[in-house]
């Protein structure tokens, strides 16, 4: 009488067939990672500038505002 498995665990074969599909899709999206982590932009210092930048710009935004209200405020008195 022959055997059935002829020899090989046939969990252990479907568990090693699971862990290189696994292993095939995580390589496929590793290069991925790895691009996005290189053009990742956190330096805190370019951050910070640009940040000082943009108070900067609402600033003088916020004093035009105000001197063309102050200016046609004064216009509409005369």
């Amino acid at each position: 009488m022959p055997k059935k498995n002829s020899g090989e665990n046939s969990k252990a074969v479907a568990a090693k067939a699971r862990k290189a599909a696994v292993k095939v899709a995580k390589e496929a999206e590793n290069p991925k990672k790895l691009e996005d982590l290189y053009w990742k932009d956190d330096d805190k210092h370019i951050l910070k500038k640009q940040q000082r930048k943009a108070e900067h710009e609402n600033k003088k935004q916020f004093i035009l505002e105000k001197k063309a209200e102050n200016w046609t405020t004064e216009n509409d008195k005369s």
